[in-house]
Formats: structure tokens, sequence, C-alpha cells
């Protein structure tokens, strides 16, 4: 029997970026018991994750922290159409 709670996840290109990003986005799940990473070694393009829940598959966790995610960086991305689109807007107004 496999205990799907329990789960290390290894992301290669990836580093401190997005391994941050996603452990905060884990740590705020109620259900993740844990949530790691570590950047082996800087000469190494790879990140490692880790993550323990306390009942849902680590595998849902990790999928609810990257569209977390990717809500979050929609977000700021309209904000920052929106200030870019009024900040051109007051420049045509001179």
């Amino acid at each position: 029997m496999t205990d799907t709670t329990n789960a290390t996840v290894v992301f290669h290109g990836e580093d401190h970026t997005l391994g941050n990003a996603l452990r905060y986005c884990l740590a705020r799940d109620e259900e993740v018991d844990f949530a790691g990473y570590t950047v082996p070694h800087p000469a190494e393009s790879r990140m490692v994750v880790r993550i323990q829940t306390n009942g849902i598959p680590a595998a849902t966790a990790l999928h609810r922290a990257a569209d977390t995610l990717e809500n979050i960086a929609d977000d700021i991305l309209d904000k920052f159409n929106t200030a870019l689109n009024d900040f051109e807007e007051d420049e045509d107004a001179f």
C-alpha cells in the first residue's frame, strides 16, 4: 500500500523563485501538515519539494498550490496592466 499523503517532487530547471512561492501556497492550505523545498546545489538546475498532508493526496495539494499561484500571478498581471494603462493615459493628457 502506498502512502499518497507524502510526496517528494523534483522540478528540473527551477530554483528558489518557484520553490518559495509554492512552499508559501502549500503552507496556507489547512490540509497540508508540512511543505518545504530545497535547491540541493546552486550549480544544479533543480528544486526538490517535500509535501506531507493530513488526509488528501499530496499531488492534490500540489495542484491546488499551483492553481493558487497561477491565480496570484494573473491578479498581479491584471493590476500591472491597469496601472500601466492609467500611466499611459496620464502621459497622453500632457
